[in-house]
This record gives structure tokens, C-alpha cells and sequence, in this order.
């Protein structure tokens, strides 16, 4: 039986548009650590990290995620994934708790009362408006859905 070592691993992805090219980007990440993208605006970070969520398709190269190809088994790996974006993404007319409705029939994991647990600890009020909410509420509202399905691994997107 073969030990993973790495949680993902990136090997000569590319991807080319008509004024841009990511080329042969290749790194891994152990699993356990924490790990962060830093270059110029237009080096590639975002197009990479939306390459490994299989949002693009690349041009070239593998992307394995515990071992896996990120397209071949896309819905298991994404199941088993949290992203935080630095934007909200989710619908503003939606509550909370409405937010949870929505994401239990996404992730097979879902967990109630851990979301509902990260819902009390962040003062996130369940039945307001997510319109209403500040900056910081909407992101303590993605980290407790992206912590509320048993993720194996965490994204965090700041652009």
C-alpha cells in the first residue's frame, strides 16, 4: 500500500490564453501544511488555484489531489474540499441558514451542528439577510461552511 505523502500535487500545468500563459508550473504540498501563493498581479496565482479546482481546464500538465486526478474524480475530490474566497459567493438574498439548505444537498458530509456551532462562535445571526451582513461576517460565514463538511483540505483564495 502506498503512503500519500502530498495532499496535492501540481505537475507542468499550463494554461494559455491570448495574452497570458502559465507554463510548466509544477510544486506540491505536503499534508499538513499550510501553504500560500505570493507573486505580482498576473503571475499566474489565480489561474492556477482555478485550474486545481477544475473551474479552467488546463492545456497540460496533472494536477493530483490526494493521489487523484482533479478532473477524473472531480465531484469526489470537491466533496472533500473547503474553499474560502476573499469575496462572498454566495447569494446575498440568502440567510444563513437558507446558505445551509443549499449546501446540504451539495457535500455528502454536511454537518448541522458543526455549522450551526461556527454560525454561534462568529456572532453570525442565522436568519439575516447575508446582504446585510460586513465584509468580516461574510467571511466567517465561508469559513463555517467550508469547515462544515469534514474537508480534507482548505483553500483560502485572497486576490
Amino acid at each position: 500500500m502506498q503512503v500519500l505523502r502530498n495532499a496535492l500535487e501540481i505537475k507542468n500545468i499550463s494554461k494559455h490564453y491570448e495574452d497570458f500563459s502559465l507554463r510548466n508550473v509544477s510544486f506540491s504540498v505536503p499534508k499538513g501544511a499550510i501553504v500560500g501563493l505570493i507573486g505580482e498581479n498576473g503571475a499566474g496565482k489565480t489561474t492556477t488555484i482555478n485550474c486545481i479546482l477544475n473551474i479552467i481546464r488546463r492545456n497540460g500538465g496533472d494536477i493530483l489531489i490526494w493521489g487523484q486526478d482533479n478532473i477524473r474524480y472531480e465531484k469526489e475530490i470537491k466533496n472533500n474540499i473547503g474553499i474560502v474566497f476573499d469575496d462572498c459567493h454566495f447569494p446575498e438574498i440568502f440567510t444563513a441558514n437558507e446558505i445551509e439548505s443549499f449546501m446540504q444537498g451539495i457535500y455528502n458530509n454536511w454537518e448541522h451542528s458543526t455549522y450551526q456551532n461556527y454560525l454561534n462562535k462568529f456572532n453570525l445571526p442565522p436568519k439575516k439577510k447575508i446582504k446585510d451582513f460586513s465584509r468580516g461576517m461574510k467571511v466567517k460565514l465561508a469559513f463555517a461552511v467550508a469547515l462544515s463538511h469534514s474537508a480534507k483540505l482548505l483553500i483560502g483564495v485572497s486576490i
